[in-house]
């Protein structure tokens, strides 16, 4: 229900969601119920998620969907995806936060990369360790509040 009424507000065109599970195909429903020609990427470090999650173009040929699978890396002890280049080119109008299951502070330089002073950020949190950094996304991006 959220989703389905920030997306009728904000009219994403090109949209970035970061975890595993079965959230791709729910995301992308909500972008063709409203009708939106949206560019929505779908990232996941774990290929069991990725070769079960059902192809998320062909659910929806309206929505240019990609799945994309990024292992998770450990530079220094800072988890963060394993991107390919091409992601880091563009900017998204919304960026959906449900991975890694860790301090999502890691992400802050990506994010710096590929959000603009506009971007919406929607970040599932399930117990405290997920909040960790989010303080610091939030001040970084001055639009943005917890």
């Amino acid at each position: 229900m959220f989703l389905n009424h920030l997306v009728k507000r904000i009219q994403p065109t090109n949209s970035i969601e970061f975890g595993n599970g079965y959230s791709a195909p729910i995301i992308s429903n909500t972008f063709t119920k409203g009708d939106f020609d949206v560019k929505f990427n779908s990232i996941k470090n774990d290929m069991r998620y990725l070769d079960s999650t059902p192809r998320v173009s062909d659910l929806n040929s309206c929505v240019k969907a990609t799945l994309v699978y990024a292992p998770l890396t450990d530079p220094g002890g800072n988890v963060w995806y394993e991107l390919p280049e091409n992601v880091y080119s563009r900017k998204f109008d919304l960026i959906i936060i449900d991975g890694p299951h860790d301090d999502r502070q890691n992400g802050l330089d990506f994010f710096k990369e590929i959000a603009h002073e506009d971007s919406i950020f929607v970040i599932d949190v399930y117990h405290s360790l997920e909040s960790h950094g989010l303080e610091e996304i939030c001040n970084h991006f001055p639009n943005y509040d917890l």
